[in-house]
């Protein structure tokens, strides 16, 4: 009976040790998977912090937009549309150049053959289209416009 006794004593003493170094492991890896929870949310909040100050420093670069054109078109982009514009965002300034169409045209190509001075923008004349479209320095906005 003794001898029965201590058996009995050595199992539940041992499957009671195997059970706590089980829950011991249990808490350990739960303890690791919150810390690797905690260093993602570090890095998740840093990597966040990064791209808004990303966003707020290009929101602050200044940008100058140029329009070339004649005509009542310009006098609206300089007195109407560019200040609207410019209250939602304000650092881009737009600025409307007025010239006379062809003189706009001389210049313009001047400027594409140079490779320097083009506006961002330009008002042109489509009979001429076909030696600007040529030198494929043009963005077509047809898609863009309402027919």
């Amino acid at each position: 009976m003794k001898k029965i006794m201590t058996i009995l004593l050595i199992v539940s003493f041992t499957v009671s040790m195997l059970f706590i170094g089980v829950g011991c492991k249990e808490e350990a890896v739960q303890a690791e998977v919150e810390k690797a929870e905690a260093a993602e949310e570090v890095v998740e909040e840093a990597e966040v912090e990064e791209a808004e100050a990303a966003e707020e420093e290009v929101a602050e670069e200044k940008i100058k937009l140029t329009y070339w054109g004649w005509g009542a078109h310009v006098d609206t982009i300089n007195n109407e549309a560019g200040p609207a514009f410019q209250k939602i965002h304000p650092n881009v300034e737009i600025e409307g150049i007025a010239m006379g169409p062809w003189d706009l045209m001389d210049k313009f190509y001047a400027a594409m053959v140079s490779g320097e001075g083009l506006p961002d923008c330009a008002q042109l004349v489509r009979r001429v289209m076909g030696k600007y479209l040529i030198s494929e320095l043009l963005y077509d906005f047809t898609d863009f416009m309402d027919e």
